[in-house]
């Protein structure tokens, strides 16, 4: 019997991995997670601080609005915080490449990033972003999102 090309046995050792790490992680990372309820006045935070003015989900130029779809997150107005297509593909694509090269992040966990994890993209971070995006997913419209983005 053969082996399977090292790219797939990389892929399914990689999934395995993650299959593994994950599932136990999930329950406990939707709980101890923070609550989304106070996102607007995070991004109220951020903005003061960083002296800019906040944008109402009415003041977004539609052209804008479009432009960081097609470049950040093409499926954002059919996932629910998560794109899982996207995380698949930056997964094998990391995976084959051997490297953490690809993001795969949504414009919903780009922002939970600033908002709460301090901008951080590593390691745990990384599955704490994906039980966020869902919480602040079910607290904000799809407009306020990308108004807060």
């Amino acid at each position: 019997m053969r082996w399977p090309p090292a790219p797939v046995r990389r892929l399914a050792v990689g999934l395995a991995v993650i299959a593994a790490l994950f599932t136990p992680s999930a329950a406990t990372l939707w709980i101890w997670s923070p609550d989304a309820g106070d996102v607007q006045l995070r991004v109220t935070q951020l903005t003061q601080s960083y002296g800019i003015p906040l944008l109402s989900e009415l003041e977004v130029p539609p052209l804008l609005a479009d432009a960081v779809v097609a470049t950040e997150d093409e499926r954002f107005y059919s996932h629910h915080g998560v794109d899982s297509i996207g995380l698949a593909r930056a997964l094998l694509y990391d995976v084959v490449n051997v490297c953490l090269c690809q993001g795969g992040s949504t414009i919903t966990q780009q922002l939970v990033k600033d908002l709460y994890l301090g901008g951080s993209d590593r390691g745990y971070n990384k599955l704490e972003d994906l039980a966020l995006a869902l919480k602040v997913e079910r607290v904000l419209t799809k407009r306020q999102i990308m108004a807060d983005y």
